[in-house]
């Protein structure tokens, strides 16, 4: 079993000022890095010719903006620039739970709230220009806004900057190449570090030749993530106590050093793009059980199969 909790998806948001080269370097991103989309927000703004309907945007009119407003549909929705932006609450929860990951360009604000509500989904990539002359230049380069346009996002620069303090990472956008993979990298790593806090403990809880496995499945095995900072024998015991079992012995490895036990054997699983370690240990049911703990049944050893640790 890869995972029997909603899935950790991870929503990594690009921030920063216009023409930083966010939407650019996301782009990129999309087109590298498997396993990952766009999320989508609702904006009151026009649509671009290069922009498709609940790709980029849920493009908007004000009336029916200020009804997703008026029915509580938006996480959050803040003024940029003119017009409204904001994240749908149903978008952005399915998001989390979704066996793909995400990437976004949305306003600082925005990207605070995120933060906030979704501390362990949500990336914030800060991505900065080399200077301030560069940056207007990129902005003054964008032939379709007009001269108050370009006024109004300078204006707003050195607010945007000051979020900076508040992102996970930060880019320095001098060359697009160099800081697409930058932003690849970080992906990468995020990745990883979700993958290292979703091992799991699997228990071998056995007596008389048989294997405690859940009720009415095919030879489920007790099991349990290890949360954050957690030992492997504690989780193991916090396993006990949740199927039902008072008493155990693990069965100690001949490796395993003194003051520590290991773990009979582990399984790597992959799935959907996650890597999992998937920790077994034996353990002997010390206090006899007229039957099994109820929602459990015995179940042969000898029928037990190496897929069994890899659900």
């Amino acid at each position: 079993m890869i995972d029997d909790a909603p899935r950790r998806g991870l929503i990594f948001v690009l921030v920063g000022p216009s023409a930083v080269g966010k939407n650019a370097m996301m782009q990129e991103a999309l087109k590298q890095v498997g396993n990952l989309r766009q999320l989508p927000t609702a904006t009151t703004r026009e649509k671009r010719h290069t922009e498709q309907e609940g790709r980029e945007h849920f493009f908007q009119t004000e009336a029916s903006f200020v009804k997703l407003i008026e029915e509580n549909a938006l996480l959050e929705w803040q003024w940029v620039h003119g017009h409204r932006y904001g994240m749908l609450r149903q978008t952005v929860e399915n998001a989390i739970t979704d066996t793909t990951d995400h990437v976004a360009d949305i306003d600082v604000l925005g990207a605070a709230i995120l933060k906030h509500r979704y501390p362990e989904n949500s990336v914030l990539v800060f991505v900065c220009p080399p200077d301030a002359r560069v940056l207007e230049q990129r902005i003054r380069d964008r032939a379709e806004e007009t001269e108050e346009e370009i006024n109004r996002r300078l204006q707003r620069v050195p607010f945007e900057m000051k979020f900076a303090a508040m992102c996970d990472y930060l880019i320095v956008n001098d060359s697009l190449s160099q800081a697409v993979d930058e932003f690849i990298g970080i992906i990468r790593a995020e990745r990883s570090r979700r993958n290292a806090h979703s091992t799991r403990v699997t228990a071998l809880f056995c007596h008389q030749d048989q294997a405690l496995v859940r009720a009415g499945t095919k030879a489920e095995l007790p099991n349990t993530h290890i949360l954050r900072h957690e030992k492997a024998e504690t989780a193991l015991s916090r396993l006990a106590a949740s199927v039902g079992i008072a008493a155990y012995q693990i069965s100690r490895q001949p490796q395993a050093p003194s003051d520590g036990l290991a773990p009979s054997h582990y399984v790597v699983c992959r799935q959907d793009g996650t890597a999992q370690v998937n920790l077994i240990f034996s353990c002997t049911i010390l206090d006899p059980l007229d039957k099994p703990p109820t929602g459990w049944e015995w179940q042969p050893l000898s029928t037990l199969s190496p897929d069994t640790f890899c659900r």
